[in-house]
């Protein structure tokens, strides 16, 4: 449990450094940008995930929730770096840690 907990502290801090990063990202090349570089990074993923196993690639076919986590993850650091852009690292992290508090507590009730 100590353990996890170390983890998502910095995990936390990580998140804090990107926001910031994808910000500046935004505010010099726009959101389309920071959407395009998290894209890439996907792509890059999948290849080695291709690479590495076939079969997991296939069940992505059957499995349309895969490809909008993916999607959403795109959407998510968009929306980071645009936030930060705009409103700064704490006032979007904060933001981004409330709006996943409260989606997760009705995911949880559905």
């Amino acid at each position: 449990m100590v353990r996890g907990a170390v983890t998502a502290v910095l995990v936390g801090a990580a998140i804090a450094m990107q926001v910031r990063l994808l910000g500046r990202v935004t505010a010099d090349a726009g959101p389309q940008v920071v959407g395009l570089l998290a894209s890439s990074a996907g792509v890059a993923v999948a290849l080695v995930a291709v690479v590495r196993d076939w079969a997991a690639v296939g069940r992505v076919v059957t499995r349309p929730d895969w490809g909008v986590a993916g999607a959403l993850g795109v959407v998510a650091v968009a929306g980071l770096g645009a936030a930060s852009a705009r409103a700064g690292t704490v006032v979007t992290v904060a933001g981004s840690i409330a709006g996943q508090l409260v989606a997760g507590a009705v995911l949880d009730r559905v």
